[in-house]
């Protein structure tokens, strides 16, 4: 998904013409109506926020058969690149992280087909081995290709 930075609306001044759009139209769970990352970065454009970071679909399990009362629990795992800026909350500037969790269900047109919960957790900011705070450039957002994550079947 995409982990994006919003601009908060002011109401007066010279920035209150610029307000921006909500982060939580650029995060959500890559169902029918969005096809890829590509298409969740112009999301983000259209939604005036800038993404940070973008990261393809880590998949838990496929074709899960669950008794009535039976669950499973699996374990997962995404190191953060190093240098993303800290969560914030400001008058001009928001930046937010979350964790979509999507599920798709098989079955007839009249059941919900994909469901997703969003998860905000907050980043606090880094330092290097020297002491150093960790820069980020906003207008270099991290763009992964290759999905890292580790998911573990508990």
């Amino acid at each position: 998904g995409v982990v994006g930075l919003e601009q908060t609306k002011r109401d007066t001044g010279f920035l209150g013409s610029f307000g921006w759009g909500n982060i939580s139209t650029s995060l959500g769970f890559l169902g029918g109506e969005e096809l890829s990352t590509i298409k969740e970065i112009r999301g983000a454009v259209n939604s005036k926020s800038i993404p940070l970071l973008s990261t393809p679909q880590s998949i838990l399990f496929v074709d899960l058969q669950l008794a009535p009362g039976e669950s499973r629990s699996y374990e997962y795992t995404f190191r953060l690149p190093k240098g993303l800026p800290p969560s914030h909350k400001g008058k001009t500037i928001k930046i937010s992280y979350s964790l979509v969790i999507g599920t798709q269900r098989a079955g007839g047109a009249k059941e919900q087909q994909v469901r997703s919960v969003e998860i905000p957790f907050r980043v606090l900011g880094s330092v290097n081995s020297h002491g150093e705070i960790l820069g980020h450039d906003l207008m270099s957002p991290y763009i992964l290709l290759r999905d890292a994550a580790e998911v573990k079947s508990l």
